[in-house]
């Protein structure tokens, strides 16, 4: 390979970073057992962190995109990937860190590993200061990544890896734009093969000013249309993703709490006879009167179509027991959303 032309690049968008940027760059930095760049993609910043940065870290592996507006994350990884002249590409949040290895790491595992096209690690959460929050909840055999998709994330794309082709062949898309990496996740799980290694080499930063934190009512809404995309491509129609996109934005403007957002789409997953994916959303939807009526009905339609067995495991304890995937280091049940466990658990660290 000529030694001008990196082994791995990392794909960084940022907006507005602040203190966070720094630390994570240098933890790419200093990764050590391959060639790297990292692709920098500035999306219209106006902190300041972005120019401190660049010249706090005078290293010619850090290449930077700017972009003349904010085109929100996954518009950011689009304009930053023909940049990337690696062969592997790694993802990177710019409030994150990497621990050291991690790109070694991953880089082995691809290349002993000529089946998968993407490779993620377990990640532990941390609070802003950088105090632990515990690890998030990650699969990683690709039997039980696969079974998992349909429902959540299996593992955390933004500690990822995969080979230059497959990040060009299935991309990221606008359509719903809070949820791009699951949208992701359901596409790349039906064009190749994903793992996550089982050693923890990511921190995961939750705070204030996190996405996950303030848009997590948007998060919902984005997820929730990618889910019914994704289940409309596995029973071979058309997902309409057009139409799909002007009503994930329409409501997106309504200011809903999360229990109704759950139950509006329970409702239209039994309209379009996705019973699984109806009775997911109605217990996250609560406990309240119309949520069990919405519940049973929808146990009721899954039974009808998939068999007692996985409705009721799905009515009584979710998708991760009810497939029976194996997470690592415990399984744990998605009762409530990702968000507010993530909230918990930095209050509790407070």
């Amino acid at each position: 390979m000529d030694a001008a032309v990196p082994e791995v690049s990392v794909l960084v968008a940022t907006h507005n970073a602040g203190i966070f940027l720094r630390p994570a760059l240098a933890s790419l930095l200093e990764q050590e057992g391959v060639s790297l760049e990292v692709v920098l993609v500035d999306n219209a910043s106006t902190d300041g962190s972005v120019d401190a940065v660049v010249a706090a870290l005078p290293d010619p592996r850090l290449r930077l995109v700017r972009l003349p507006e904010n085109r929100l994350h996954a518009g950011g990884l689009i304009a930053g990937l023909p940049h990337c002249r690696g062969g592997f590409v790694a993802m990177m949040d710019a409030d994150d860190l990497s621990l050291p290895g991690r790109l070694a790491a991953q880089t082995d595992y691809l290349r002993t590993h000529p089946e998968v096209d993407l490779v993620g690690c377990l990640v532990e959460r941390m609070d802003a200061t950088g105090r632990p929050l515990g690890t998030m909840f990650s699969l990683t055999r690709p039997g039980d990544i696969r079974a998992y998709i349909p429902y959540d994330v299996p593992f955390a794309l933004n500690a990822t890896m995969a080979r230059a082709e497959f990040w060009r062949r299935v991309g990221w898309r606008l359509h719903f734009c809070w949820a791009h990496d699951y949208d992701f996740f359901t596409r790349a799980a039906e064009a190749g093969t994903l793992a996550c290694l089982p050693q923890v080499l990511y921190h995961y930063r939750v705070h204030a000013a996190a996405v996950s934190q303030h848009r997590a009512g948007q998060l919902l809404v984005s997820a929730g249309f990618a889910r019914l995309a994704a289940a409309r491509r596995r029973r071979g129609q058309t997902e309409d993703a057009a139409a799909l996109q002007a009503e994930h934005d329409r409501r997106q403007e309504m200011s809903l709490s999360e229990p109704e957002t759950y139950r509006w789409f329970a409702r239209r997953f039994l309209r379009e006879g996705h019973a699984l994916l109806a009775i997911m959303h109605a217990r996250r939807a609560g406990l309240g009167a119309v949520d069990c009526w919405l519940l049973l009905r929808a146990c009721f339609c899954a039974i009808l179509r998939d068999g007692p067995v996985p409705a009721l495991r799905m009515t009584l304890v979710g998708p991760a027991h009810a497939l029976r995937v194996q997470s690592i280091p415990a399984l744990r049940p998605r009762g409530w959303n990702l968000f507010r466990s993530q909230r918990a658990a930095e209050t509790r660290a407070n």
